[in-house]
């Protein structure tokens, strides 16, 4: 019986078929505006939809080749964690001379820029579609930046940073979306040292506008007179308020002749030159109001030439 060995070999094939279809896209951001410099001015303190020469422009220019797509861009709530109104702060970390700074960012249609940690709207970013090119595109688009609110912040300088991200896709859709590319900016603001000092009527409020000065008028002081006056005053940094007379406490006549008078403030006499008061800590946007009253003695008026009697004094609020 003849026996032979038999031996099999199997060669197996593989192989892909590529059909045709669209070229992969590509989006990224080319440029942003890295730092922003916020400006201040008083006028704004309080107001929250500012004059459009106080807004700063944050462009991003977006590069896309390939094929069709839709994006959207979102802003970061930034370091402090909150979009309406985010927050610049000083970098002094918890204690008294923290100081925060409300400013906003928004999109082309006026409203807070967000991103994915928030609810959004249409509104909450800037959104668009870029057609299909062979070769790369560019777009620009703009956010507005600017502080709004209560900007009477300690007087320092704030800062912030945020993160600009594009994504692919919609933002009605976000899971489906997908993060092309990011970029950071940087924001800042500086907040000089404002001081502020109004004198009015007793109970008036502090004027729009001023020109430092107030008359009070006492009258006859034969029988001795008073007057009263209320003393406004806010700062945004440590101060001291000190009061001078011209004339060293007396009320005096065109020749000369002196009447002795009381300023007396918290219920004692004041001595003119020393502080009235000396504060390490700042108001705040709200005016403090102080009574202040002048008092003139009889015995010091009666015997006196008539005449004309008058002094001026001078309140300073200083940094200290």
């Amino acid at each position: 019986m003849n026996g032979y060995v038999r031996m099999i070999a199997i060669l197996t094939f593989a192989a892909v078929v590529v059909f045709p279809g669209a070229a992969q896209s590509a989006l990224e951001i080319s440029s942003v505006t890295g730092s922003l410099s916020l400006p201040w001015a008083f006028e704004t303190v309080g107001v929250e939809d500012v004059d459009e020469t106080m807004k700063r422009d944050l462009d991003l220019t977006l590069q896309h080749s390939g094929a069709a797509v839709s994006y959207f861009i979102t802003v970061s709530a930034g370091d402090n964690g909150q979009f309406d109104p985010r927050l610049m702060d000083n970098g002094r970390g918890g204690g008294p001379r923290r100081g925060e700074l409300p400013y906003r960012i928004e999109t082309d249609a006026g409203a807070i820029a967000k991103d994915l940690t928030a609810a959004l709207n249409t509104g909450n970013v800037i959104s668009g579609t870029l057609p299909a090119t062979a070769t790369p595109q560019t777009v620009t688009k703009r956010f507005e930046a600017f502080l709004s609110g209560d900007t009477f912040s300690l007087e320092d300088i704030y800062a912030d940073t945020v993160t600009v991200t594009v994504y692919e896709g919609v933002y009605s859709d976000p899971q489906a979306a997908v993060a092309r590319d990011s970029a950071t900016v940087s924001l800042s603001a500086s907040i000089p040292m404002v001081y502020q000092l109004r004198l009015v009527s007793p109970g008036a409020a502090a004027p729009a506008n001023y020109d430092g000065g107030y008359d009070m008028f006492l009258g006859d002081l034969t029988n001795g007179a008073v007057g009263q006056v209320d003393l406004l005053y806010r700062t945004n940094s440590r101060y001291k308020l000190v009061a001078t007379s011209l004339n060293g406490g007396d009320l005096v006549s065109d020749d000369g002749d002196r009447i002795p008078y009381r300023l007396v403030f918290d219920g004692k006499d004041y001595t003119f030159g020393s502080p009235m008061i000396n504060s390490n800590s700042p108001t705040g946007v709200e005016y403090v109001r102080e009574s202040l009253s002048v008092e003139v003695a009889a015995v010091d008026a009666q015997a006196m030439p008539p005449g004309y009697y008058q002094d001026v004094v001078t309140f300073d609020i200083t940094a200290r």
